[in-house]
């Protein structure tokens, strides 16, 4: 699926809500840009709990912890401004991976 698809798909009305909420079962993509893109990600909700979703939620959530955890674990005495590179660098990462994962595009491969 190229990228026009995927934004066609993305543009329709039919697969967003009233509350923000993306469901469409075409778009392969497990994260997509939000309505107002500059304001983040959401979602697909249609794939559910597939083993690809929980994985990347997982991948996410390692990555949005371990900065911060290994600051507080491994610091005797972590100072404020560690921790607020920290959390700078799991924000970054999280940004990093939704947006490469919501702007891939699709191929179908033999």
């Amino acid at each position: 699926m190229d990228r026009d698809e995927l934004n066609r798909l993305w543009a329709d009305d039919r697969h967003w809500n009233r509350w923000g909420v993306y469901r469409c079962a075409e778009d392969p993509r497990l994260i997509v840009p939000k309505r107002i893109r500059w304001t983040g990600w959401t979602a697909n909700i249609a794939h559910g709990f597939s083993v690809k979703a929980v994985a990347l939620f997982i991948l996410i959530l390692v990555l949005a912890l371990a900065p911060l955890l290994s600051v507080v674990l491994f610091q005797e005495q972590p100072t404020w401004l560690s921790v607020i590179i920290a959390v700078a660098v799991s924000l970054g990462l999280v940004c990093g991976v939704c947006h490469r994962h919501a702007s891939r595009a699709f191929t179908n491969r033999p």
